[in-house]
C-alpha cells in the first residue's frame, strides 16, 4: 500500500471534493480539464521533435518491444492526443 493509502489523504481529497458546492466543482473540472489540454498538448510536440531528432541521426535500435523508438514516440503522442480528446469532450459536457 501507498503513503497516500494509508494515510488516507487521497480518500479525504475524493470526500472534500463531493462535499463542494456543484458550481465549484464544475470550475474545477474545467481547470483540470484545461490543465490536461495544455500539459498533453507540449508532452506530444517534445514526443514528436524526438521522435523526428531520432530518425534524423538514423537511431535505429530498438526497445524491449521489438519496434523503433521513434515509433513508440509517436505512439505515445497519439495517446496524448487522445487524453486532449477526452479532455474537450468534458469542456464540451460542462
Amino acid at each position: 500500500m501507498s503513503v497516500a493509502t494509508t494515510q488516507r489523504r487521497h480518500i479525504n481529497v475524493g470526500i472534500a471534493y463531493e462535499l463542494l458546492n456543484e458550481r465549484i466543482r464544475r470550475v474545477l473540472d474545467i481547470i483540470f480539464a484545461w490543465l490536461i489540454i495544455i500539459v498533453a498538448v507540449v508532452v506530444s510536440i517534445a514526443l514528436v521533435i524526438w521522435a523526428s531528432f531520432l530518425n534524423n541521426i538514423g537511431a535505429h535500435y530498438e526497445s524491449t518491444l521489438a519496434s523503433p523508438l521513434s515509433v513508440i514516440c509517436y505512439i505515445l503522442a497519439t495517446g496524448m492526443v487522445l487524453a486532449v480528446v477526452g479532455s474537450v469532450g468534458v469542456l464540451l459536457r460542462r
